[in-house]
């Protein structure tokens, strides 16, 4: 039998305030930019991830809206 796909849900959730900006976790934001995690972290090393908030030395990594919109227009390649 074969295996499904996870589905991946989107980081906002119906109680939000519609038109407010939502944090991405590392695996979210892995999965809508398509790369891997491990990927990710080579780029977070390098200084060429999206900027990261992390709350305490142990606590969750989130990436916001606006941090992957930042990341992207430095990705985008002008022709």
């Amino acid at each position: 039998m074969p295996r499904r796909k996870q589905q991946i849900t989107t980081p906002c959730t119906p109680r939000l305030v519609p038109g407010v900006d939502c944090d991405f976790t590392v695996k979210e934001w892995c999965a809508k930019r398509r790369i891997s995690e491990a990927r990710f972290w080579i780029m977070h090393r390098n200084g060429d991830g999206p900027a990261v908030i992390q709350v305490g030395k142990h606590g969750r990594i989130t990436i916001t809206a606006e941090a992957d919109k930042a990341w992207a227009a430095r990705m985008t390649v002008k022709a």
